[in-house]
C-alpha cells in the first residue's frame, strides 16, 4: 500500500508531506484546488513522460517520492528479475530539473523508466476520468477476463510459445525465400560452375602465362641472342672465350712454382671458367625453350582470351578471384541439395511447437469460456446496484482464424441498460454514466483477481447521483477491505464512507504566492467539508445534520 506522500517544487505544490492509511482514503476540494496536480505528480512515480513546464517557477527541480509497504504482495522475484534490491519498504524518487533531465531511483538505486513502469505496474492503478475509454480497447476487456479467471500463468507460458513459434515461422519463411532465390538463379549457377570447372584455373596462372606469351612472342629474337652469346663462350675452339681462358690458366701454371702470385691466379682463372662453363650450359638450355613453331604462342594466347574473358565476365580481378567464385557457387548448389533437409528438420520443430502452442491456446479458450458466464453475471449484479436494474451485460467469444499473442480468440464485453433491448458493444450503447458503472465494475473485480496494493479513482463517480452515488461508495467501500483504495470525488455519499478524509485547497503563502496543499480533515472538519458537499458554500445547520447523519450511517 501507498504509505506516504512528499512533493517538492510541483506545479502550484510547493512542499508536501502526506501520510495515506489503508483501507478506504477519500479526497475532496474545490475545482482547480490541485487534484489534478496530485494526479500528475503521480505519473511521474508511474513512468510518465518529465514535462520540465510542471516544475514550480523559480525552482531548479521537482521532487516526488513514493513511500510502499510490499511486504505481504510477493515481490521479491520480480526485484531478483530486474537485479535490484529487495525490502519491505519501497522508496520510489523521480526528480526532474529545469532542464528536463529527468532520473528515477528505486530503494536510492537508479532506474530505467522501463524498469519503473514495470514496477509501478505491480504496485498502483490510477483510473483517470479518461479512463473509461479503455472499455472499447479489445486488449483491455481480454485483460479484465483474464485477470478474472487467473490466467497469468497461462498466459506467461503460451506468451513464451508463442514468440518462439512466430521466431521459427519467420526463419522458415526466410529460409524458402534464399531457396527461391537460388532455385531461380540455378540454371545460371550451373553454367557458371561448369565454366568454371571446365577453365580448370590454377593460382598465378595468368601472371605465368602472360609471362610466357612474352617470351614465345619474341622467340626468333631471343633464340639470336642467346645463340650469338653462347657461341662467344664456346663456339670456335681457338676463339671462344672458354678456349682462351683455358689458354691462359696453363700459362700461369707453368709458371706457377716460380711466383707465388702466378699460382693464386690459377685457381682463380678454374674458378671463372666453372662459372662460365655453368652458364653457357644455361644459355643452352633455354635455347631449347625457344619453339621454331608458333604452336605453343597460339595455344597460349587461346588460354589468355579465355581467362580475360571469364574475369571480365564475372567481374573479377585475378584467377584467384575466380577459383574463391567457383567454390561460392559450389556452395550455393550443395545448399540447394541440402535445403530439403534442412526445412523438413524445421518444420518439425514447427509441428512440434504448434503442439505445444495449440494446447495452451485451447486451454485459455476453455478457461475463458467457462469464467465469462460468471464474469457477466458479477456486473450485472454489481450494475443493478448502482441502478441499472435490467442491466444485461455479455462477455462474448469470437474465435479467430489465426492465432494472436494472447491466444485464439478476442473478446467483446456487451451491454444493455433495459431488457427490451439486445447487447451490443459497450463502447457503441452506454452512456457516460453507465460506462462509468461498468469501469467501476470491471476494477472491482481486477483490483481483487490481481492484488494490486493500491488504487486510484479520479472522480469515477462521474455522471451518478442520489442511491446510485450511495451504492458506489458501498462498492468502493468494500473494495476497500481487500487493498488500499484512493479516490477522488465530489459527492458526499461516496466521500463519507471513506475510512480517512483528506481535504486539497489553495492558500497565499507570506510571499503573496498562490500554492496547493492537502490534509487529513479530523472530526467536525469533515462534517462541515461533507456539508458543503450536500449544499454548496452556504452551510447551514440542515446540512450540517444531515452531514453528520450520513457520516454516521456510511460508517456502520
Amino acid at each position: 500500500m501507498l504509505k506516504h506522500l512528499f512533493i517538492q517544487n510541483y506545479a502550484l505544490i510547493e512542499h508536501l508531506d502526506l501520510d495515506l492509511y489503508s483501507g478506504f482514503n477519500i479526497i475532496t476540494g474545490e475545482t482547480g484546488a490541485g487534484k489534478s496536480i496530485l494526479l500528475g505528480a503521480l505519473g511521474l512515480i508511474l513512468g510518465a513522460r518529465a514535462d520540465s513546464s510542471a516544475i514550480k517557477q523559480g525552482a531548479e527541480q521537482c521532487i516526488v517520492e513514493v513511500t510502499f509497504d510490499i511486504q505481504q504482495y510477493n515481490l521479491a522475484p520480480f526485484f531478483e528479475e530486474q537485479e535490484m534490491d529487495y525490502a519491505p519498504e519501497l522508496i520510489v524518487r523521480r526528480q526532474v530539473t529545469a532542464a528536463g533531465k529527468s532520473r528515477a531511483f528505486v530503494n536510492d538505486t537508479p532506474v530505467t523508466l522501463v524498469q519503473l513502469k514495470a514496477l509501478a505496474e505491480r504496485l498502483i492503478d490510477i483510473h483517470s476520468q479518461h479512463a473509461n475509454l479503455l472499455l472499447q480497447d479489445a486488449p483491455f476487456q481480454m485483460q479484465v477476463l483474464d485477470a478474472f479467471a487467473k490466467n497469468e500463468k497461462l498466459l506467461a507460458d503460451y506468451a513464451i510459445w508463442y514468440t518462439r513459434w512466430i521466431a521459427l515461422k519467420q526463419n522458415i519463411a526466410t529460409k524458402l525465400r534464399e531457396h527461391e532465390r537460388v532455385s531461380r538463379e540455378r540454371d545460371e549457377l550451373t553454367e557458371r560452375l561448369e565454366e568454371l570447372k571446365g577453365a580448370k584455373l590454377l593460382p598465378n596462372e595468368l601472371e605465368q602465362l602472360e609471362a610466357r606469351q612474352k617470351t614465345l612472342a619474341h622467340a626468333e629474337e631471343l633464340t639470336t641472342t642467346y645463340s650469338e652469346v653462347l657461341a662467344i663462350l664456346e663456339g670456335d675452339e681457338d676463339a671462344s672465350v672458354l678456349s682462351r681462358l683455358k689458354e691462359a690458366r696453363s700459362s700461369f701454371a707453368r709458371i706457377s712454382n716460380l711466383h707465388l702470385h702466378a699460382a693464386e691466379l690459377v685457381e682463380r682463372f678454374e674458378s671463372v671458367t666453372i662459372e662460365l662453363h655453368d652458364l653457357a650450359q644455361e644459355i643452352s638450355n633455354e635455347l631449347k625453350d625457344f619453339p621454331e613453331d608458333n604452336d605453343e604462342l597460339a595455344q597460349v594466347e587461346e588460354r589468355l582470351t579465355l581467362i580475360s574473358h571469364l574475369l571480365k565476365k564475372y567481374r573479377c580481378a585475378t584467377c584467384e578471384e575466380l577459383i574463391e567464385l567457383l567454390a561460392s557457387t559450389q556452395k550455393s548448389l550443395d545448399g540447394l541439395d541440402g535445403f530439403d533437409f534442412e526445412l523438413k528438420e524445421l518444420n518439425q520443430q514447427l509441428t512440434a511447437i504448434e503442439k505445444d502452442l495449440y494446447d495452451l491456446a485451447a486451454q485459455l479458450t476453455k478457461s475463458r469460456t467457462e469464467k465469462a458466464t460468471a464474469l457477466a453475471k458479477n456486473i450485472v449484479e454489481s450494475l443493478q446496484r448502482l441502478g441499472i436494474p435490467e442491466a444485461k451485460f455479455e462477455v462474448k467469444i469470437v474465435p479467430q482464424t489465426e492465432l494472436a499473442p494472447t491466444g485464439a480468440e478476442v473478446v467483446e464485453f456487451q451491454f444493455s441498460a433495459h431488457q427490451q433491448l439486445v447487447p451490443q458493444p459497450l463502447a457503441r450503447i452506454a452512456s457516460g454514466g453507465e460506462m462509468a458503472r461498468v469501469m467501476l465494475s470491471l476494477k472491482a473485480i481486477m483490483a481483487h483477481s490481481l492484488a494490486l496494493p493500491t488504487i486510484l479513482f479520479d472522480e469515477i463517480d462521474t455522471g451518478v447521483s442520489g442511491a446510485v452515488a450511495a451504492q458506489m461508495g458501498a462498492m468502493l467501500q468494500k473494495m476497500a477491505t481487500d487493498l488500499q483504495v484512493i479516490n477522488i470525488t465530489h459527492l458526499p455519499q461516496i466521500a463519507a464512507r471513506g475510512t480517512h478524509h483528506f481535504f486539497v485547497y489553495k492558500e497565499r503563502t507570506s510571499s503573496g504566492e498562490t500554492v496547493s496543499n492537502i490534509r487529513l480533515l479530523n472530526g467536525e472538519e469533515r462534517v462541515l467539508e461533507l456539508a458543503k458537499l450536500l449544499s454548496g458554500e452556504q452551510v447551514t445547520d440542515a446540512s450540517l445534520e444531515n452531514a453528520r447523519e450520513l457520516l454516521r450511517t456510511a460508517q456502520q
